[in-house]
């Protein structure tokens, strides 16, 4: 990388970083914000630990599911009364 251009990004970014004239959090909007963001973490992590719960316990039921699906054969009934018939997928073939 060019060395002016990465001076240049690396001020831009410091002058960013900086605080503005006179702009001070004080400590009670401080701990005010993180006691929403910890209310709202201990809120939300139940809620997704029950959400994953559910989702294993789906796919647990579902793979448990093809497995014993898989393991008998499929019979395959043709609509209508009277005796089974071969369905015939290409008639010209070998003849």
């Amino acid at each position: 990388m060019n060395t002016y251009r990465f001076q240049l990004w690396q001020g831009r970014i410091r002058q960013a970083l900086q605080p503005a004239p006179g702009a001070t959090l004080s400590p009670l909007r401080a701990v005010m914000g993180s006691l929403v963001l910890l209310s709202l973490f201990v809120l939300l992590l139940p809620i997704a630990l029950v959400l994953l719960v559910v989702q294993l316990t789906l796919f647990l039921l579902a793979s448990i599911g093809l497995l014993f699906r898989g393991s008998r054969p499929h019979r395959y009934t043709q609509p209508g009364p009277g005796p089974r018939r071969e369905k015939v997928i290409n008639p010209g073939v070998g003849r």
